[in-house]
């Protein structure tokens, strides 16, 4: 693929995306009992579309890098699933979402995008290691985020 192409699609990418981030956040539900889980949901998946939206943004602007599309990719991946997986544990156990551990969990995650950014650009003889090592915390994420909704699934069933 060439690199107007690519500029072009990842670019519709983030406007889309944004958009419909836009739409999620001013789509108005009612202050009724019942509704309080989608309120709270939509509030964790809004940002979620604007985490991706700003990878789009980045690939856009820079066009495909080897170097900074995985770091990137890592980075709003690890979000997604974070984010993705509190708004679905909002509906199956609402109490079970604290915004204290999403806002603590958020934080870290921010950290170590940071580091593995930092490490991208300033210690780039060492950044293939940062980079395993982000992947392998990805991974160690995924499970604990599987192990947390099949418990809580156990649980409210």
């Amino acid at each position: 693929m060439d690199e107007t192409t690519y500029e072009f699609l990842t670019g519709a990418s983030a406007f889309v995306i944004a958009i419909l981030g836009v739409m999620l956040a001013t789509t108005k539900i009612l202050p009724e009992s019942g509704l309080a889980k989608f309120r709270k949901a939509r509030n964790i998946l809004v940002p979620s579309y604007f985490v991706l939206s700003l990878l789009s943004v980045v690939c856009c602007l820079t066009g495909y890098d080897r170097r900074i599309e995985p770091a990137s990719t890592l980075f709003v991946a690890s979000f997604q699933s974070l984010l993705f997986t509190m708004s679905i544990l909002v509906f199956i156990r609402p109490n079970a979402v604290r915004w204290s551990a999403v806002f603590r969990q958020a934080g870290g995650i921010t950290v170590a995008g940071i580091v593995l950014f930092v490490s991208l650009f300033c210690f780039t003889d060492y950044f293939s290691w940062f980079f395993y090592v982000g992947l392998t915390a990805y991974v160690v994420q995924l499970i604990v985020y599987t192990r947390q909704f099949i418990l809580s699934y156990r649980k409210t069933v």
